[in-house]
């Protein structure tokens, strides 16, 4: 009794594992930073802007829009906390492309006479 149901899990476990493939072409694949690489990014951006004088924080924020790494930089505000991760949010958000200016990109999209309408309402948008 037990070797014919132990034959039956695994025939079922056979047939479900090979349905499986057919399913791939439902599962959705990103692109993320590692954690040791947005640490370095965050660590780097930080860096560069103390050597020209900014006290700053940097964040990164992932797909989702999820804090991933945050750095407050020595003499940092603690305003900058929450602005850094806006800032990153708002970004990712509206879609800004990348290795582009985002801020002229857009303050473009806006046009010429910026308002920020509704956006202004959304929680974590930051325009400046």
């Amino acid at each position: 009794m037990k070797k014919s149901a132990a034959a039956v899990l695994c025939a079922a476990g056979f047939v479900f594992a090979n349905s499986l493939p057919g399913l791939a072409q439902d599962v959705l694949t990103t692109h993320r930073l590692s954690a040791a690489l947005a640490a370095e990014a965050v660590t780097e951006a930080v860096a560069a802007c103390a050597q020209q004088g900014y006290k700053v924080t940097a964040t990164i924020v992932d797909a989702d829009g999820v804090t991933q790494a945050t750095l407050r930089g020595d003499g940092a505000s603690m305003t900058t906390l929450g602005a850094a991760r806006d800032k990153a949010y708002t970004v990712f958000m509206l879609g800004a492309p990348r290795n582009e200016d985002t801020s002229g990109t857009i303050a473009q999209r806006m046009g010429a006479t910026p308002s920020a309408g509704g956006l202004a309402k959304l929680p974590h948008i930051l325009l400046l």
